[in-house]
C-alpha cells in the first residue's frame, strides 16, 4: 500500500505494516528505544526503514525522498546522488532536493553537475517565492 497524502487511517497504516509500529520521527526530541544512537527511533534504523518504504512503492516520491534524506545524512554521497535523481524524476521539488543534489555531487568531485543542479534549484526555489534558498544555491555555486 503506497503512503498516503492524507492523515488519515490509510497512512498510519502503512507504517504499522511496515515495521508493525509508528513510523521514525525526525524530532530530535523524539523518545528513543533505550541505547539507540542517532539514526534509530523506536529501535528502528531510520536507513533501513525509508528503504524497505523506497523497495516497496518505487513510484512514491515521499518514501524515495526520506530515503535519499536518510542516504545524505549517511554521507553515502553516490547512492544519494542516485535516489535524489529517482525522487526528482517523480515529484516537484520546491529546491531542497536540488540543493542536496548539488551538495552530494559536489562531494563526490563532479562540479559541473552539481552547478546544474543549483541552477535546477534555484529557478524551482524562486517558483516557489523561496528566494533566500536560492540566494544561498547562488553562493554555493560560487564556492564551487
Amino acid at each position: 500500500m503506497p503512503l498516503s497524502h492524507r492523515s488519515d487511517t490509510s497512512a498510519s497504516q502503512t507504517a504499522l505494516e511496515v515495521l508493525g509500529r509508528p513510523p521514525p520521527s525526525t524530532d530530535g526530541d523524539a523518545p528513543r528505544a533505550p541505547g539507540a544512537a542517532r539514526g534509530y527511533v523506536w529501535g528502528v534504523d531510520r536507513l533501513d526503514y525509508f528503504a524497505k518504504l523506497a523497495a516497496d512503492d518505487p513510484a512514491e516520491p515521499r518514501a524515495r525522498y526520506g530515503y535519499a534524506n536518510e542516504l545524505y545524512r549517511s554521507e553515502r554521497w553516490a547512492d544519494a546522488v542516485d535516489e535524489l535523481r529517482a525522487y526528482l524524476a517523480l515529484a516537484e521539488d520546491e529546491g531542497n532536493a536540488w540543493g542536496r543534489l548539488g551538495d552530494a555531487l559536489a562531494r563526490t568531485g563532479r562540479v559541473d553537475e552539481a552547478a546544474d543542479a543549483y541552477l535546477a534549484g534555484i529557478d524551482q526555489a524562486e517558483k516557489f517565492g523561496h528566494t533566500g534558498m536560492a540566494d544561498d544555491f547562488r553562493a554555493a555555486i560560487e564556492a564551487l
